[in-house]
């Protein structure tokens, strides 16, 4: 239909008129929306899982690919207003699960909410509902169904003997930790043998573990094992220097 014979704008002039088409055709949001349920890395959807709900939305009323949403229309408004919407997950019988603001504003995006399964297994309804925080008459409204298996159906998972075994690899911050600790430890035994060289006393070298063996509750057993190692390559280099 032609501008000029829509209702209500033959009565306008003629800047009024172009101030209403613009408002309509390229500030008040159209919004297309889709809505799917899902488990990252899963084909279903167990008791108790944590259930991602996607949230696409596309505004058709912006052409260029990296355009984004004007301010809204609020001539009255003492200040700037960005667009942003709500998204309000609710059971069949009414209940709110969940309510989340979504303030991206490009054209095209997506934006995923996160909730937990029921406990039971069984086919569940829930009601999504997409509204403008800004304009009346733009909320969306669907309907998205979910299948709850049973837990006990998930195939039981079983370790490799190697990912076991990785369990007594220390982490990375172990290794950082050990290295710290060997850095301390090292920097007070120089301590120790310069007082003990000041004061005439002796440095042996023996095979007496008990001062480098001796437990630590401070250190977990891969800094415990990393440093008797340390201790026991020095002490071969100290034999193998001596025997020379």
């Amino acid at each position: 239909m032609p501008d000029d014979q829509k209702k209500g704008l033959g009565d306008l002039s003629d800047d009024q008129v172009k101030d209403v088409l613009t408002v309509c055709n390229t500030i008040i949001p159209q919004i297309e929306a889709t809505f799917t349920l899902f488990v990252e890395d899963e084909t279903e959807i167990a008791e108790g899982d944590l259930v991602s709900l996607s949230v696409k939305m596309t505004r058709t009323n912006l052409q260029a690919p990296g355009q984004q949403a004007p301010p809204v229309h609020a001539p009255y408004f003492p200040a700037q207003k960005l667009e942003s919407w709500w998204i309000l997950i609710s059971s069949k019988d009414g209940p709110l699960i969940l309510a989340e603001k979504i303030s991206n504003r490009n054209r095209k995006l997506e934006h995923r909410v996160k909730f937990v399964a029921p406990p039971r297994a069984g086919k569940y309804a829930f009601v999504v509902d997409l509204k403008s925080a800004d304009y009346i008459g733009l909320d969306i409204r669907s309907h998205v169904t979910m299948t709850v298996v049973p837990a006990a159906q998930l195939p039981e998972y079983k370790p490799h003997q190697e990912d076991l075994e990785l369990d007594d690899e220390p982490t990375l911050f172990e290794q950082v930790m050990s290295a710290n600790v060997d850095d301390s430890s090292d920097d007070d035994d120089d301590d120790d043998d310069d007082d003990t060289n000041k004061k005439g006393g002796n440095i042996s070298v023996g095979d007496d573990d008990d001062d480098f063996d001796a437990p630590n509750e401070s250190l977990s057993e891969a800094e415990r094992r990393r440093r008797q190692a340390k201790r026991l390559k020095q002490r071969r280099k100290i034999k193998d220097s001596s025997s020379d």
